[in-house]
């Protein structure tokens, strides 16, 4: 099941749709669209979760993004 879509408006805007069956675990949903915002960020990184989608996700980590999920 995927649980989100990202498509790009233009070069600069992107939209990230969460699937509607994630309003039900509303902890996944925020989890998923901070995984999607980091590939958002990284999108000219050629490997799906290389070096600078991985040190997004630390920032985010380190910034207390995640403490309420994990």
């Amino acid at each position: 099941m995927n649980f989100c879509v990202v498509t790009r408006d233009t070069v600069d805007s992107c939209n990230i749709v969460l699937a509607s069956q994630l309003k039900l675990f509303p902890r996944e949903a925020l989890e998923t669209l901070l995984h999607e915002e980091c590939h958002v960020a990284t999108r000219a990184e050629t490997e799906e979760h290389g070096p600078k989608w991985q040190k997004c996700m630390h920032r985010l980590a380190d910034n207390k993004a995640f403490e309420p999920l994990w």
